[in-house]
């Protein structure tokens, strides 16, 4: 098996619960909040008159469509959360999640700095400020401000143990795969081997 292909080396999946949350915002609040609003305008001192004449059916109309529209945009936001993965190569690192990515030379690591941490124990680490991410509880993805004040790349599904890159152009990376000892090891090597370390 080629090692970087290591399902030890990749990030942890998203959760089910995440991906229930997001489909909870994206679609049925606001079906709950129109079909709530609908129903207050129609018991108000002065029911609203839809131009077809029937409320139930203009109703019914509004909903389907905003069924479709919130459907569309779940579909699209669940699969941006799926696109969640690292590869490396001889001298690169690449890291995906969802709409977000990071490639860097293994060169920019300083790996001799870099170490597994628990979020736990470790609270200045965290995700703090979203300067251009997608978060929800149990997932983090993009860029990130941490608590300690660094800048950092985030992929990240809400586990404590992650894997902290500092880096030679001012952005750390905080990931969470599924053996952060493993991946850190193999970065180690793979540094090791290049010619331009």
């Amino acid at each position: 098996m080629d090692k970087d292909s290591d399902p030890r080396l990749q990030l942890v999946p998203v959760d089910a619960s995440a991906r229930l949350l997001l489909f909870f915002l994206c679609v049925l609040l606001p079906l709950i909040i129109t079909a709530v609003s609908l129903l207050w305008a129609r018991q108000g001192a002065a029911p609203v008159k839809p131009a077809s004449g029937s409320p139930a059916l203009a109703s019914a109309a509004i909903l389907a469509g905003l069924l479709a529209l919130t459907l569309a945009l779940w579909f699209v936001l669940d699969r941006a959360m799926l696109r969640h993965r690292v590869q490396l190569t001889a001298s690169r690192l690449e890291v995906k999640s969802s709409f977000y990515s990071q490639s860097l030379p293994l060169s920019e690591l300083q790996l001799g700095q870099a170490r597994v941490i628990d979020l736990d124990e470790h609270k200045g680490y965290k995700p703090r400020i979203k300067s251009n991410g997608f978060a929800l509880p149990g997932f983090s993805s993009g860029y990130f401000r941490l608590r300690n004040g660094h800048k950092a790349f985030v992929a990240i599904t809400g586990g404590p143990r992650v894997l902290w890159l500092p880096t030679s152009n001012g952005r750390d990376l905080l990931l969470q795969p599924r053996q952060p000892d493993a991946l850190l090891q193999r970065l180690r090597e793979l540094a090791a081997q290049s010619p331009h370390r």
